[in-house]
């Protein structure tokens, strides 16, 4: 979000420096509630974890969607309650990603894979920044600021990424689903 956030906001919906600041915030307030809440959530029912996270993960898909294709058509209400739920459905699906982990691998496979998995996200946001700043470049800046055009772009490969993380999701879902029940 401190990459993004507020200078997209600026640019996207022409509000000030100060109000584009304070929205953007709402990202990490909607982590602050999501997480925990979600944690206890399907810590105290009886859900399915597995389709609880690719529930969430089809949401994220459909507000990197939003981004991508048209946040600056909003009124400044519905940008407000997308970064919640962006924050929110993020602190989620990290608090979730634990216990679907830790419930469906061997045990004598979870500590070599907890390396994966934790490397994975730092992973990924890393190669996200130069590659969104790639292609950011590659529209160019517009009297020393990126345009609207610049941001799209960008969020395509979060969009895109996230799709992909999606689907594999719902494979791998599918794939413990069928195991499951053949035993």
């Amino acid at each position: 979000q401190g990459l993004w956030a507020t200078h997209y906001l600026i640019v996207s919906l022409n509000l000030t420096q100060m109000l584009a600041s304070e929205l953007s915030m709402l990202i990490g307030v909607g982590v602050i509630f999501g997480a925990p809440l979600i944690g206890l959530l399907v810590d105290h029912s009886t859900c399915n974890k597995i389709k609880v996270l690719v529930s969430m993960l089809f949401i994220n898909v459909l507000i990197w969607a939003c981004l991508t294709f048209g946040i600056f058509n909003f009124r400044l209400v519905y940008v407000s309650v997308l970064l919640f739920f962006m924050g929110f459905n993020m602190g989620g699906i990290t608090a979730i990603l634990w216990p679907v982990f830790l419930e469906k691998i061997p045990y004598h496979l979870s500590v070599s894979l907890t390396g994966v998995l934790n490397v994975t996200p730092f992973l990924g946001a890393g190669l996200l920044q130069f590659i969104t700043g790639m292609l950011m470049d590659r529209i160019g800046r517009i009297d020393g600021e990126y345009p609207i055009e610049a941001f799209q772009l960008a969020f395509l490969a979060c969009f895109v990424t996230t799709v992909f993380c999606f689907i594999v999701t719902l494979v791998g879902a599918a794939t413990l689903e069928n195991r499951s029940r053949a035993n």
